[in-house]
This record gives C-alpha cells, sequence and structure tokens, in this order.
C-alpha cells in the first residue's frame, strides 16, 4: 500500500437519511412539532423522576425481599428488563438524589434528563455531596442547556480539581477495565466487541478517521461501514509493514489458498480459503492475487509430499513507483482514496503481463468493485488511465 494523490452503530437509514421533498418543507410547521416534541421530552424527564423517587422508596423499604430478590440491583434488572449499567445508574442516583436538593429539583421540573442527574450524582459519589454543593447550581445550569458528554467533562474537570488523586484512580480503574473480545461465526465472519479507556479509545478514534477518504459521489457506504473498512485497512498496514510479534516461527500473514482454476474463474471451481479456514468467492481472491507474495505448489500423487515454487512479488518496487508517478492515485472518477494498490488490467491468472501496460493503481474499495463488478477504463490523452466501476448486475 502508499500514499498516492488526494484527498455506537446507526442503521444505514438514520445515519444518512434522504432530504424530505421541497413540498414537505413547512417552517411553521416544523417549529411546531419542535415544540411539541421538547414538551413531550419534558414530560418524559418528570416521568422518569417519578420513577426514580419509586424506586428509592423501594429500596429503602427492601421491597425486593417480599419478591423473592437479594438485592434492588437484582430485582431492576429481572423486573424493569434493564442491563446491570442501567440497573446500576438507576439505583446510584436514587441514593444520592435526596443529596442533591437543586438536581433533585430541576429533574422534577423536567428540564435535565436522568443521564443529566445521574451524571452529576456519579460527580458526587466519587467527591462527596458537601464538595458539590457549592457548585451544583453551575452544574444543573450547565446540565440544562449542554448535552451529557459536555456535562461529563465538567463534572472531570472538577474531580481532578479538587481530588486529583482520586481521579487518577478513576481513571486508571477506567484503564483495568478495558477490553476487545473476538468472536469468529461458522461462516467465518469475526464480530468484535470492545471498551476503551479515555486514552486508548481516543488513540483508536483517531486511527480510524485517519483513513476515512472523502466521500466521492458514488459511495452509499453508511459512515458504520466506511469505519469497518478504515479499521481494516488500518489492520492490514501493520501486517504489511514488516517485522512483527512472531507467532511460532512465523509472522502472521493474510494467506489465501486456491487452486489455478478458481483464479482463473472456471465453472465448477472451488472457493478459495483463507488460512483460519472460511471459504471466499473465487473473484476475492482474484482481487486479493492481484498483488501479492504468490507461492505456487502441489500435493504429489503419494497424497503426502508437497511441493512449493519460491515466493515472488507480482508488482515489483520500481514498477509501484513508477505506477503512482503516471496515475498519481486511484484510477476511478471522482474517488479522492488516498491509499492505493496494483491491479492487473488482463490478471496474470488469465495471461497477463506484469508490466506497466497492464497494470492501474486502485484504492482497495475500488480494486474489491472491479472484480465483482468490472471496471471500463480509458486512456487518457497524457498517459495513463481513468475508469469507471460498472453499475452493479441486477
Amino acid at each position: 500500500m502508499y500514499w498516492g494523490k488526494g484527498g455506537s452503530a446507526l442503521p444505514a437509514d438514520l445515519e444518512a437519511p434522504p432530504p424530505p421533498p421541497p413540498a414537505l418543507i413547512d417552517a411553521a410547521s416544523d417549529l411546531r412539532l419542535a415544540a411539541q416534541i421538547r414538551a413531550q421530552q419534558r414530560l418524559v424527564n418528570q416521568a422518569q423522576h417519578r420513577l426514580t423517587s419509586l424506586v428509592a422508596e423501594f429500596d429503602r423499604r427492601h421491597g425486593f425481599a417480599s419478591e423473592g430478590h437479594q438485592s434492588a440491583l437484582g430485582w431492576l434488572r429481572s423486573q424493569l428488563h434493564l442491563t446491570a449499567a442501567q440497573a446500576g445508574q438507576q439505583l446510584m442516583l436514587c441514593r444520592r438524589l435526596p443529596q442533591l436538593p437543586l438536581v433533585e429539583r430541576s429533574f422534577a421540573a423536567g428540564s435535565i434528563s436522568l443521564r443529566h442527574a445521574a451524571q452529576i450524582a456519579g460527580c458526587a459519589r466519587r467527591l462527596g455531596a458537601d464538595r458539590v454543593a457549592p457548585v451544583e447550581q453551575v452544574l444543573v445550569d450547565l446540565a440544562e442547556q449542554a448535552s451529557v458528554q459536555k456535562l461529563a467533562l465538567a463534572t472531570s474537570h472538577l474531580e481532578h480539581a479538587l481530588d486529583p488523586d482520586g481521579h487518577l484512580s478513576f481513571f486508571e480503574e477506567q484503564s483495568g477495565r478495558s477490553r476487545l473480545q473476538m468472536h469468529s461465526f461458522s461462516d467465518g465472519s469475526l464480530a468484535l466487541r470492545g471498551l476503551f479507556d479515555p486514552l486508548q479509545g481516543e488513540i483508536v478514534r483517531l486511527a480510524v478517521l485517519s483513513l476515512l477518504s472523502p466521500r466521492s459521489g458514488d459511495d452509499l457506504r453508511p459512515a458504520s461501514e466506511r469505519r469497518a473498512d478504515a479499521l481494516v485497512e488500518l489492520c492490514r498496514r501493520q501486517l504489511e509493514s514488516g517485522p512483527g510479534p512472531r507467532r511460532g516461527a512465523h509472522l502472521p500473514r493474510l494467506t489465501v489458498i486456491t487452486s489455478e482454476r478458481t483464479l482463473k474463474g472456471l465453472k465448477g471451481a472451488q472457493a478459495a480459503e483463507l488460512g483460519g479456514g472460511a471459504a471466499i468467492p473465487g473473484q476475492i481472491a482474484r482481487m486479493l492475487a492481484c498483488d501479492c507474495e504468490l507461492e505456487l505448489g502441489h500435493v504429489c500423487r503419494d497424497g503426502r509430499t508437497v511441493r512449493l515454487r519460491g515466493a515472488r512479488r507480482l508488482v515489483s518496487r520500481r514498477q509501484f513507483s513508477e505506477l503512482l508517478l503516471r496515475d498519481g492515485g486511484c484510477v476511478v472518477e471522482g474517488c479522492q482514496s488516498r491509499w492505493v494498490e496494483a491491479h492487473h488490467i488482463e490478471h496474470w491468472a488469465d495471461g497477463g503481463d506484469t508490466r506497466l501496460q497492464n497494470l492501474v493503481l486502485l484504492c482497495r474499495r475500488c480494486h474489491g468493485l472491479a472484480h465483482t463488478r468490472g471496471i471500463d477504463l480509458q486512456l487518457k490523452p497524457g498517459g495513463g488511465f481513468v475508469g469507471r466501476i460498472r453499475p452493479r448486475r441486477m
């Protein structure tokens, strides 16, 4: 890969909703709807305060024991179907709210939400209500105007100012909870679930965002898919960057096992296989084989002896430099992706040569589309190519 020239997941329809038709735009109606939404939100906040008050009384009376539960936390999870985090937040707020009269008054009036109230209550739990009392009105005023994230930032500054050692301990506690879980499904797909402390989270966020290219005109992927592709690109760069931690005698690398029939796209050929055991379509294997380290081999008739020919780089460093000088980046019209790789116009498995006239630069996304949909290339007057991805076949 090379630098060329140029530039909690929501469903796709929520990330990029289409603009309303001009005929539906009515400023007066929109203002009335906005006022109604704000009024309903205030009623929701008031209802959540009433619920909090009831749970607080239930907790004080140990009412959960009458229903066979050992704790209010367990009762909330079982009877209100809350997650552990939601139940814990509700219970903490119940127990701290009586110590925060200004917060409770604003919450009861519906001026702040449960999450805002819980954020201030959490600060009081860590610092002590007596240390929060002098600035309680300031926090309430901020909660009525700002997002929970901005309120959390303000309470973090307050905690650091009043109790720097405690703030450090809280940060270290967050670091101790960092996790990354990976689960492989039977079809080979991988699910990730992670939790990172603020510093680790910022590093991960910036690393992923650094590989997000500007959206081109035909790129209809939602933001969540673009972020997933950027994370994969980040991991691919690490694998291709050279020496790293070894596992056994070998460096970790992406391995694809396939046959000549599959690479040629012949009818009846088997799917290719990843080193981890998952099957992938032949067209994807052809895309990966466009610019890779290649080992050719076969199993002898005795079924045990395996013979391999040495690995070779299909596109040399010099050739890639020449391609970069000629193409400048991805040749697909309108694409502004900065990371590119070599693509054989006529695949070498079909007899195409690895020479400049048979190579173009494509970004990873366009390279995949070129193999699955096809690409039309035209020579430019000054040399090089310009490409257009073919429409999806219905």
